[in-house]
């Protein structure tokens, strides 16, 4: 059984065409009678072609579209993971799945409840971790790496010549000598008698 809707906004045109026009598809065909619907809007405002040239059934309804609210991004709820999508006031994106939703409240609550945003949030909470003990070996390989070049760059033969004077006024200094002397002398003769075994 299939039914004939027909949308007309003159209601004698709509009698007339009923008792002149029958079904020719099936002679159980239904004719439904449509109340003609009065928008406050003109369509001009609404940026949609006149009520005559506009295809029958093509009308939207209206209906409420919830604005996606940046005091939601504090919510305990979705703190960490959603965030608004620039030029689309409606629509919300799921950082950890990176899939754009729509902006209610209800359905953003019910994507936590998702298992693939569930896997997700737990991959990105791994890296998250992963991430955080890897900046803090960073930044010690980056302390380390500073204090040696500080010591490579820094001339140390002032130093040096400033603390043989200072033994050298104290007479330290040849004793200190004639010790290291002994000492490369002994590890020559060493690898004298390794050489030669």
């Amino acid at each position: 059984m299939s039914s004939n809707i027909s949308l007309f906004s003159d209601q004698k045109h709509l009698a007339g065409e009923m008792e002149s026009e029958p079904d020719e598809e099936s002679q159980d065909a239904q004719v439904i009678n449509v109340i003609p619907v009065h928008f406050d809007e003109t369509y001009e405002e609404l940026g949609e072609s006149s009520p005559q040239t506009a295809a029958p059934g093509s009308a939207k309804g209206k209906y409420y579209k919830q604005t996606y609210r940046k005091a939601w991004e504090q919510m305990p709820d979705f703190k960490g993971w959603l965030r608004g999508v620039q030029g689309e006031p409606t629509r919300a994106y799921c950082m950890y799945c990176e899939k754009t939703l729509h902006a209610h409240r209800l359905s953003l609550l019910k994507h936590t409840c998702t298992i693939r945003h569930q896997k997700a949030a737990q991959i990105h909470n791994i890296r998250k971790s992963k991430s955080d003990n890897s900046d803090t070996q960073e930044e010690n390989k980056i302390k380390r790496y500073q204090i040696e070049n500080i010591r490579r760059k820094h001339n140390y033969l002032p130093l040096i010549v400033e603390i043989l004077k200072l033994l050298a006024k104290e007479g330290k200094l040849m004793p200190l000598y004639e010790k290291a002397k002994e000492r490369t002398l002994k590890k020559n003769k060493q690898k004298s008698k390794t050489s030669a075994t």
